[in-house]
């Protein structure tokens, strides 16, 4: 009788996402970023109470997108919900950004160090006798529970901790 009561909740549930569901496969084809996105918007009921984001016009030489004018910097300074967005986002391009290994650093305790072009720096975390060698390509790749690891361009991957 209990598994009969959790199918029958699963059903309904299934159900009532697939009622309220409308079709949006018409948007699919919209090749434009934006105009695709407005026309999901469009066919999905969505209306924003909020004024429109900047929108990103070009991208600089190191993938950092530059902002609309229309977002100065003394609003950003203004404004420290802005300012935390603003620092999660460069956060995130840094952390997508593929940097070499300039320097390894091994101490007397055998603790290993990662210096990479980017002046970032990594303390190997893991038991594992691996180890990059300088000019190795590296990327970061979050772990579970905020762990980070580095992954080199052979797919070696070591886990790190940054040091700031």
């Amino acid at each position: 009788m209990e598994y009969k009561s959790k199918i029958i909740l699963l059903i309904t549930i299934l159900l009532a996402g697939q009622a309220q569901s409308r079709d949006a496969s018409g948007c699919l084809n919209i090749r434009d970023n934006s105009a695709r996105l407005a026309c999901y918007d469009r066919e999905l009921g969505f209306r924003s109470a909020a004024p429109e984001r900047p929108q990103v016009l070009q991208q600089t030489r190191q993938s950092r997108p530059v902002v609309d004018s229309k977002l100065s910097a003394s609003s950003a300074s203004s404004s420290p919900v802005l300012a935390r967005a603003q620092e999660a986002y460069d956060q995130v391009v840094a952390d997508s950004i593929t940097m070499l290994v300039t320097k390894v650093n091994k101490t007397k305790r055998q603790g290993t160090y990662f210096s990479t072009n980017t002046n970032r720096t990594f303390k190997r975390v893991t038991d594992r006798s691996i180890a990059f060698k300088v000019n190795d390509r590296i990327e970061l790749q979050p772990g579970v529970l905020g762990s980070i690891f580095l992954v080199n361009q052979a797919g070696l991957r070591i886990k790190v901790k940054e040091i700031k």
